[in-house]
C-alpha cells in the first residue's frame, strides 16, 4: 500500500504476494505477515463451507449468514445476530476531531478552539459525526469548506450545543441538532 492509502489501523492484504500489512501511522504500513499456501479450489464442492485448519479443509463450524434481507449481521456466541444499532466512542477533545478515535466529540463552548478534523473517510465513502460544546462565548474556527444548513454557523445554547456533521465523500454538511 502507498503512505496516502487508507486509515489508522486499516488492513491491506496484497493479492499478489498474499502480504498482510496494517497502518500504524498517518503514512506508515507495519508488514504483519504473509498468508500460507494452498488453494481454495482444491476444497470439496458438496455445498457445504469450510475453512482451511493446519492444511486441511474441514467444515465451518458456525451457521450458514442468514438470506440478504438487508440486515447486516454478526457473530455473537456461535450465532447470527441482527447488526440493528450501534453505540460510538465520545472522545473529549481540545479543537481536534480525530473521526479514527470516535465520532461523537465533546468540546468546551466557551473557549476559543481551532477546529480540525483528521481521518476523514475517503472520497466514496459517508458517516456522521456529533459534536457536543458545553456552554458558549468561545470563538470556534471551523475547518474550511463546511457547508452550513441556513448558510450561517448555529448560535449556541447557554448550557449545551448538539451539532450533526455529515460527510457524503465529498461535502461536509453541519447543522444544529439540539441546544439549550
Amino acid at each position: 500500500p502507498s503512505p496516502v492509502d487508507g486509515r489508522i489501523n486499516d488492513y491491506f492484504m496484497s493479492t499478489i504476494d498474499q502480504k498482510l500489512y496494517r497502518k500504524t501511522s498517518d503514512t506508515a504500513w507495519a508488514y504483519l505477515g504473509t498468508f500460507g499456501g494452498g488453494n481454495v479450489m482444491d476444497c470439496p464442492a458438496d455445498g457445504k463451507q469450510y475453512i482451511r485448519i493446519n492444511g486441511n479443509w474441514v467444515v465451518f463450524p458456525y451457521p450458514a449468514i442468514p438470506e440478504n434481507d438487508g440486515i447486516r449481521y454478526f457473530m455473537k456466541n456461535g450465532k447470527w445476530d441482527a447488526f440493528l444499532s450501534y453505540d460510538v466512542a465520545v472522545v473529549a477533545s481540545t479543537g481536534e476531531c480525530d473521526f479514527a478515535k470516535g465520532q461523537w466529540f465533546i468540546l468546551d463552548g466557551t473557549k476559543s478552539l481551532p477546529l480540525t478534523l483528521k481521518n476523514m473517510p475517503a472520497a466514496g465513502r459517508g458517516c456522521v459525526v456529533m459534536m457536543t460544546f458545553t456552554g458558549k462565548g468561545g470563538t470556534m474556527t471551523w475547518p474550511s469548506g463546511v457547508k452550513w444548513s441556513g448558510g450561517t454557523v448555529p448560535t449556541f445554547g447557554d448550557t449545551r450545543t448538539l451539532l450533526t456533521f455529515s460527510w457524503d465523500g465529498s461535502v461536509l454538511m453541519g447543522s444544529l441538532s439540539q441546544s439549550y
